[in-house]
């Protein structure tokens, strides 16, 4: 199984050519690019700005796998941050067709924990979304993957696949991450079986039942062995995005990790 690493525990550490940099160096090749600034700001990407980008994925003989817009929220009903939120994932689309990238990560969102409401609205909202974004991205043979976060609203891969079979657009898959399946209560294993035919990404990293995390695998409580095998059961041969994110320098973790994500049957 194609295995890379994600930006994201860089964050506030090292620019984003230093990352990508110490990513090369801990071996990894595929690379999901997290648009969160500074490492980047979808508001507004020029030209120049993507040429950077091309030249230093290239620079540190990196692939792009996916682009991930971690701070939004596309069932917001408020029209200033919808808005914003459409021309972010369009932008990231757009970018990730121009690096040869195959994915962009979309929550589904976060839902109010104090007033939640029925799920029609959200449902609605987000439908939206992706019946304008999902045109764009399958003109530019890129997939919008719904990611399974516990935020309170489609948490799981069954909850998802219900979505997309009953929406029927095209151009949308899932991104399980285990690490937030867990933390939601459901076993990261069972979720690879009910992805159905829309599993396209998934992210890898440990957490605690009561504590939610994305750290170094095998420090929590995730069977990352169980999950491994369930990927393999099912000849799962998408990429897998090793997603360290805890505070702690990821760099030299990535290292480390490598051989025992091997063993497990992941291959950088």
């Amino acid at each position: 199984m194609p295995l890379g690493a994600a930006l994201f525990g860089f964050l506030y550490r090292a620019d984003r050519e230093q990352a990508m940099r110490q990513v090369a160096e801990a071996g990894y090749r595929l690379l999901e690019l997290s648009a969160v600034p500074p490492l980047l700001d979808l508001t507004d990407v020029s030209s120049d700005e993507r040429r950077k980008i091309r030249a230093e994925i290239e620079r540190y003989e990196l692939q792009c796998i996916s682009v991930n817009p971690v701070e939004l929220n596309p069932i917001s009903t408020n029209a200033e941050l919808s808005a914003a939120c459409y021309h972010q994932y369009r932008s990231a689309i757009e970018l990730t067709a121009e690096l040869g990238g195959e994915s962009v990560v979309m929550i589904t969102g976060r839902r109010n924990g104090l007033i939640p409401g029925s799920e029609d609205l959200p449902r609605s909202v987000l439908r939206n979304h992706l019946e304008r974004l999902a045109p764009v991205a399958v003109r530019l043979g890129v997939t919008i993957c719904l990611e399974t976060v516990p935020y309170g609203f489609l948490q799981t891969t069954s909850e998802l696949a219900e979505f997309i079979e009953e929406s029927g657009i095209d151009g949308v898959g899932i991104a399980l991450d285990c690490a937030n399946s867990f933390f939601a209560k459901v076993d990261p294993a069972q979720e690879v079986d009910k992805s159905r035919e829309f599993l396209q990404l998934v992210h890898i990293s440990d957490s605690w039942r009561d504590r939610w995390g994305h750290t170094q695998v095998g420090a929590a409580e995730v069977d990352l062995m169980g999950f491994a095998q369930a990927l393999e059961r099912r000849a799962y041969d998408g990429p897998t995005i090793y997603e360290l994110v805890d505070g702690e320098d990821p760099a030299p973790r990535l290292r480390e990790d490598l051989g025992l994500l091997m063993e497990w049957g992941w291959a950088p």
